[in-house]
């Protein structure tokens, strides 16, 4: 029998369900690896979805230093929530007495 190491384990979810609804490396499944891929994955996204927030609010085009702004500004929101994702991973893994 696998460990499941994702996050939503308690909830049913198996290491290869997120593998294949995320499109992953199938190697990464039933080890700690899946979620920092999955971190990884959702940091990008974050800063994906922030900079094309921020560019529908205001449609008045962008030269390269306001764009460099709005990146940076995306990259430090989505840091933050990529800390508190890994905080609560690491509380996780005490709790189910997993050593990762």
């Amino acid at each position: 029998m696998n460990t499941n190491y994702n996050m939503q384990a308690e909830l049913g979810v198996d290491d290869m369900d997120i593998v294949k609804e995320f499109n992953l490396d199938p190697d990464i499944a039933y080890t700690p690896k899946i979620n920092e891929v999955m971190i990884e994955k959702i940091y990008q996204d974050n800063i994906d979805a922030y900079v094309e927030a921020r560019l529908r609010e205001d449609k008045s085009p962008k030269d390269s230093e306001q764009l460099a702004k709005i990146n940076k500004a995306a990259k430090a929101e989505a840091n933050g929530l990529r800390n508190q994702a890994r905080e609560s991973l690491k509380k996780l893994y005490k709790k189910r007495g997993q050593n990762v």
